[in-house]
């Protein structure tokens, strides 16, 4: 599976840290693992990494920042306790962010504005010039690790690089814990877009062949981002040569699956031509990197998702589809794009 997804109705300490060290990640109210990201208009590989806090040692630059820093700011530690500014600073972040975002930071924790419990242990750090909030970020703390989930910053005060410095503040407060781990997340192969995070130290990275590794040896990796394009962008090439218009589509909603009803799974997939003006079903075609066939359905669009918002740079781009596709009838799978061929020419006959 290149994604899964668990809503764990209670969570101890040490079962949060053996899902970080097995690959997991949270969002919202569950946790999730993938291999795959949609993002910068892309299919990527996930690099999930950590520090190990052990032999931790904050750089030059870091001490610089944590020492200028603690000159003009302040900040306290406590278990999560949201108010209206960190609604103020959310927004701020909404704008910056890319993606799929909910409109109240309530609801990125909580996945709905009815409910406020938790099996999560979140904690956060608010950072103050004077009595003005100015910077918050959001950590899981588990028995030996703790996992950064989110950072919040008026745009007004960026010079005191708030951003590294809430992560900074973490992991401070990670080792006077005695934790072994820290989680910033993930980056992304072949992207930059979270690289930033790679400069907090020497990292580990997470094989997803079930172990960690030391950094040095990622480039002998391989990731299941590379096979879903590849084999799209040759089934591409073959309906471009029996003259078969369609159109390649970056599915965001990859992986969400439901007992009644059949969903595409790839990341990445193709579509009939013009597909999001069709009043009811078009046809569709995936790769499913499990069995490596390709499979060609009767699709449609499901939009179950009408809470969440989606930042421009994915609501205004063609290539994303931004609803779950899920099959009303499956015509074939098979790893013979040929066979796919005589069933769209012969209208799925």
């Amino acid at each position: 599976m290149i994604t899964e997804i668990y809503i764990p109705r209670s969570l101890s300490l040490s079962r949060m840290d053996k899902y970080l060290a097995s690959g997991w990640f949270r969002a919202g109210m569950l946790v999730y693992k993938s291999e795959i990201a949609c993002l910068e208009g892309g299919v990527w590989g996930v690099i999930n990494i950590r520090l190990i806090l052990e032999t931790y040692e904050f750089k030059k630059r870091w001490r610089k920042l944590l020492k200028q820093n603690g000159q003009q700011l302040t900040y306290q530690v406590s278990a999560m306790d949201l108010t209206d500014r960190h609604q103020e600073l959310y927004n701020f972040h909404k704008k910056r962010c890319r993606g799929v975002i909910t409109p109240k930071l309530h609801d990125y924790f909580y996945g709905s504005s009815w409910t406020s419990d938790s099996v999560f242990n979140t904690y956060q750090v608010d950072v103050y010039l004077g009595n003005k909030l100015v910077a918050s970020s959001f950590f899981d703390v588990g028995k030996d690790s703790v996992v950064s989930i989110l950072g919040l910053y008026d745009d007004a005060y960026k010079d005191f690089s708030l951003g590294n410095y809430t992560m900074l503040l973490e992991i401070e407060y990670a080792k006077q814990l005695q934790k072994k781990y820290y989680y910033p997340g993930y980056i992304l192969k072949n992207c930059d877009l979270f690289d930033y995070k790679l400069a907090l130290g020497e990292m580990q990275y997470y094989s997803w062949k079930g172990r960690w590794r030391k950094w040095e040896r990622l480039d002998e990796e391989k990731y299941s981002a590379d096979n879903f394009l590849v084999n799209t962008d040759y089934l591409s090439t073959e309906l471009l040569k029996a003259n078969i218009d369609f159109e390649e589509v970056l599915n965001v909603m990859f992986g969400i699956t439901y007992e009644d009803r059949i969903c595409m799974n790839a990341p990445v997939f193709i579509a009939e031509k013009n597909y999001k003006n069709k009043d009811d079903t078009f046809w569709a075609i995936e790769y499913n990197d499990e069995n490596q066939q390709y499979k060609l359905g009767i699709a449609y669009c499901w939009d179950n998702f009408k809470y969440l918002q989606f930042t421009p740079d994915f609501k205004f781009n063609p290539k994303y589809c931004l609803k779950t596709i899920c099959y009303e009838k499956i015509l074939i799978e098979t790893a013979s794009i040929e066979k796919i061929i005589y069933i769209l020419k012969g209208t799925y006959s």
